[in-house]
């Protein structure tokens, strides 16, 4: 009884990993999109470092439910981009004072 609750609890937080892993596949996508390409490669990857730990921290804190709801998702990546633009925009101010 115990082995198959534990194998049950392994399946769940496997199948929990894999939809974690493929939404952060996707935020990191639309925000590569959205960091202009003539920044370095450098630049790129501070802000894809700077975001994605936070997307991280909410996914880990939702239920496999919540993880499958399309429109909490979309609004979790709209808020995503629309910070990279911040960052974006704020790094291009920066360059352009020095």
């Amino acid at each position: 009884m115990n082995e198959i609750k534990t194998n049950r609890q392994a399946e769940r937080q496997e199948y929990r990993e894999h939809i974690t892993g493929s939404i952060l596949f996707r935020i990191e996508e639309d925000l590569l999109d959205v960091i202009p390409a003539d920044f370095s490669e450098e630049d790129r990857q501070g802000i894809i470092e700077q975001l994605l730990p936070e997307s991280k921290h909410v996914l880990d804190a939702l239920g496999v439910a919540e993880l499958q709801n399309e429109g909490a998702l979309y609004r979790h990546i709209a808020g995503a981009v629309a910070n990279a633009k911040f960052l974006v925009h704020r790094l291009q101010e920066k360059k352009n004072r020095a």
